[in-house]
């Protein structure tokens, strides 16, 4: 006997597929292809300080190894000023026609960024050792930001902007007691209105006295003048300043003949004959060498005697 009845499976199964349209769509979301994003790990690392997440990912680590793994500190920061330089670059000579200036530019200020931050998280475990770097320098990284606050003095005005993080800033160099180092400081350098012969001189000083310091590698192989560096009375004062001086020279007239003049070409377009700037005056080479290293420069690096 034939019966128009349907399994009751197959009723079951409509009046799920009728009733429960809810659960029908999350059953349907879990089978969406993938959206192609990158893994979210930043939700793994909300607690935890961004630069400790950076320096102990395991992604980062590997990539640090193969790249870094048996390079010195010099080569190290020589490649990421390289980075620096080729965003830099990118970033006012765009290279890649869809990545224009704002994408290049916010790299470059993601790696300042980073970079700072990664000072101060070292500063905040190891004090002493960026306090001495830092003692060196005149200028330091610090995050600072802009934000806004209503003028108490005019509450329906607009809002003044205010520089956030100032106070703290000032503490943290504070801290690591930036440019208070009484040796080898270089205060010129970062100044755009000191003169280059200024900066020059204060550069030319700092590197003899390191240079000085450096033991080298083989006491047997050292040149003459290395010799006359080594015994040079420190640190440089209105007594021995002429000594000191005899040292930087040998060292600028080696440099200025092995580069025929090019690398002082700053100084000779500061340094004027007339109005006419050095490195276009009808002079022998000679004769510009001499107006630089000899008169200019040796006048900036004596004033630097104590």
């Amino acid at each position: 006997m034939k019966t128009n009845r349907k399994p009751r499976a197959e009723k079951q199964a409509r009046k799920r597929t009728t009733e429960e349209p809810i659960a029908g769509a999350k059953r349907q979301g879990r089978n969406r292809p993938p959206t192609g994003a990158p893994p979210a790990d930043f939700l793994q690392h909300l607690d935890i300080d961004p630069v400790a997440a950076f320096i102990a990912s395991e992604d980062w680590k590997k990539e640090r190894q193969s790249l870094f793994g048996n390079q010195t500190n010099s080569e190290v920061f020589k490649n990421f000023l390289l980075a620096l330089v080729e965003l830099a670059d990118r970033t006012i000579h765009p290279k890649i026609a869809m990545r224009g200036t704002e994408d290049t530019a916010n790299d470059l200020a993601s790696a300042a960024i980073i970079a700072t931050q990664f000072l101060e998280r070292v500063a905040a475990i190891e004090r002493i050792g960026v306090s001495l770097a830092a003692m060196k320098h005149p200028w330091w990284p610090v995050l600072l930001g802009l934000g806004s606050k209503q003028d108490p003095k005019n509450p329906k005005g607009e809002p003044i902007l205010i520089l956030k993080r100032a106070e703290e800033a000032k503490e943290y160099l504070c801290q690591i007691k930036l440019g208070q180092s009484t040796e080898n400081s270089i205060k010129l350098f970062g100044d755009p209105d000191a003169s280059p012969f200024n900066k020059a001189a204060e550069r030319l000083l700092q590197t003899l006295v390191q240079l000085r310091n450096k033991c080298p590698d083989n006491i047997e192989k050292i040149t003459p003048w290395q010799k006359d560096l080594f015994a040079l009375d420190y640190p440089m004062t209105k007594d021995n300043a002429e000594r000191w001086w005899t040292v930087a020279k040998a060292w600028m007239v080696e440099y200025w003949n092995k580069t025929d003049g090019a690398a002082f070409l700053v100084l000779q377009n500061h340094c004027k004959v007339g109005k006419v700037p050095l490195a276009d005056a009808p002079l022998y080479p000679s004769e510009k060498r001499r107006n630089i290293i000899d008169i200019r420069l040796r006048e900036a690096f004596l004033a630097l005697a104590k």
